[in-house]
């Protein structure tokens, strides 16, 4: 970058300081100096570059090597004759097969193409295959519209005005045409493409937009009057600079191996993120600045340009209509996307339950309207006394298929409007909002049916086991009012404790009534 300002400025020192004879042998001798070194700096690059990045520089010298053709025929036919003429016809095939061989190198750049690494700008993923396809022929003729317009309004409306014909005007139309074309595939690469190197892609951008400048403004030159050497200083000084900037574009160092697509110059895509967004849009700018100063100066577009300002917000607005309809298929998304986030962190991943957050939202909202209404609430709780000897003699495995089965038992022995959440562990509860007019009895028959669907054996880890469930019962009603949803889960919690004492009890009033007849019975066989 700092050797192509120098140079620029050297050029631009020789143009204020030379004159006559001296500053117009400066502008015949300089494309061919700084394309001669041009060339060696690409030779270079591809002597030291490696698989796709080769490819590129090589196709990249193959350009190089056309403008240093065109520098020193344009040389050999002139003889530095400062007479008046138009460049010959070899120069000018010469300098209309860089753009092929331009495009052909800009195509064979390694990037990451959309989907892998790509830019904002690359196709959404949401949406078929024919809405992508539609969002890049879209991107992709708005750029070219823009680029055509800007092409007619400078340089090709005075061309084909200008009353040349057969070859001359063939080939004045095809250098601006090419200088287009490799704009426009330069464009449709940052858009789509993302490339990671930002000061190899500075330096082509400002190589090949020299190049098409200069080779548009020689061609209007010498459409308009006499092509003079001295009358194209600004032609010759982006012809001298182009293929400096191409050549060290091309010594700019590739990725590392083994890190494709990634440099030292690569900046975060949050910094440049709007490059390629705007991008596309940026030449439809510069069309519609010329469209107003040619309606002002002129009152009105006619002909070519009229019609491609007519096409151009044609498909501004087809390519907003798709993005309207991406939006909403994406807010859609997002949407569900949101509501599944929301139902996994509300609900048991394991059981498909509510958890504990969702219980404690919906328990202080029911006894905030058991407050300010009366509104009667029964809660159960539920505690698994065998999950533990479950758990530690057939495996987690076992113990979460019976954490399911639970699940599944309790759900089906409530009704579907009342909440089952699994607080955690083995830890469950009910929640019964609408209890009727006798929650007591309510609450009574859900604990007996939660009982007796517990009572049959659960099949788990290939073995029948017998649950026993304790279940604790509160009430908020107008005899025993809740004032808090942790009062209320508090008495549910001692009630449910209570129950497990008393099976507890039970269970050793069995086994000591079993012990005790089996001291009888063998006190009868020995007596």
């Amino acid at each position: 970058m700092a050797a192509t300002v120098a140079v620029a400025m050297l050029l631009l020192l020789s143009q204020t300081l030379l004159s006559g004879r001296a500053r117009t042998i400066s502008e015949m001798v300089a494309p061919c100096v700084t394309t001669s070194l041009a060339l060696l700096l690409g030779a270079v690059s591809v002597v030291v570059s490696r698989g796709a990045e080769r490819r590129w520089r090589l196709l990249m010298c193959l350009q190089l090597l056309g403008f240093f053709v065109g520098a020193v025929i344009w040389v050999t036919y002139r003889r530095l004759d400062l007479g008046e003429g138009r460049s010959p016809d070899l120069v000018d095939l010469a300098y209309l097969m860089g753009p092929v061989v331009t495009v052909l190198s800009l195509l064979c750049i390694p990037a990451s193409p959309p989907g892998r690494e790509a830019g904002p700008r690359a196709p959404p993923a949401a949406g078929s295959r024919l809405v992508r396809d539609a969002v890049v022929a879209l991107d992709s003729l708005l750029i070219v519209g823009s680029m055509l317009l800007i092409a007619w309004v400078t340089i090709l409306d005075t061309v084909t005005s200008s009353g040349a014909g057969g070859l001359r005007l063939l080939l004045a139309i095809a250098h601006p045409l090419s200088g287009t074309m490799v704009v426009v595939v330069l464009l449709l690469l940052i858009t789509y493409r993302r490339i990671h190197n930002g000061r190899m892609l500075v330096l082509l951008a400002i190589g090949l937009l020299a190049a098409t400048a200069s080779q548009s403004t020689l061609v209007y030159l010498a459409v308009v009057g006499p092509l003079e050497v001295g009358r194209a200083a600004f032609a010759w000084l982006s012809l001298a600079i182009a293929p400096l900037a191409l050549a060290l574009a091309t010594l700019v160092p590739g990725p590392p191996p083994g890190r494709p697509g990634r440099t030292r110059s690569s900046r975060p895509q949050g910094d440049t993120w709007w490059v390629h967004v705007y991008l596309p849009y940026l030449p439809l700018g510069v069309a519609a600045g010329l469209d107003l100063a040619i309606a002002l100066r002129e009152g009105g577009l006619r002909g070519v340009t009229l019609y491609l300002s007519f096409l151009l917000p044609v498909l501004v607005t087809l390519r907003q209509m798709v993005t309207l309809a991406q939006n909403s298929r994406l807010v859609a998304r997002l949407r569900a996307f949101s509501q599944r986030l929301e139902h996994q962190a509300m609900h048991d991943s394991l059981t498909g339950l509510p958890n504990r957050a969702l219980f404690g939202d919906r328990i202080t909202e029911a006894v905030e309207d058991h407050r300010e209404r009366g509104r009667p609430l029964v809660l159960l709780f539920c505690d698994l006394d065998e999950f533990k000897a479950v758990n530690d003699t057939l495996g987690h495995a076992a113990g979460d298929d019976l954490l399911r089965a639970v699940a599944g038992r309790l759900r089906a022995a409530v009704r579907a409007h009342d909440l089952t959440a699994r607080l955690g562990g083995d830890e469950f509860a009910v929640l019964i909002e609408d209890a009727g007019e006798d929650p007591r009895h309510t609450g009574d028959g859900a604990r007996r049916r939660v009982l007796e669907a517990m009572a049959p054996p659960f099949h788990v880890g290939g073995q029948r086991r017998h649950v026993h469930v304790s279940v604790g019962l509160a009430y908020a009603d107008g005899r025993s009012p809740a004032r808090s949803a942790e009062e209320l889960l508090h008495r549910a919690d001692q009630a449910m404790y209570a129950a497990k004492d008393r099976t507890r009890r039970a269970r050793l009033d069995r086994s000591d009534g079993q012990r005790g007849s089996l001291r009888d019975h063998e006190m009868r066989r020995h007596g």
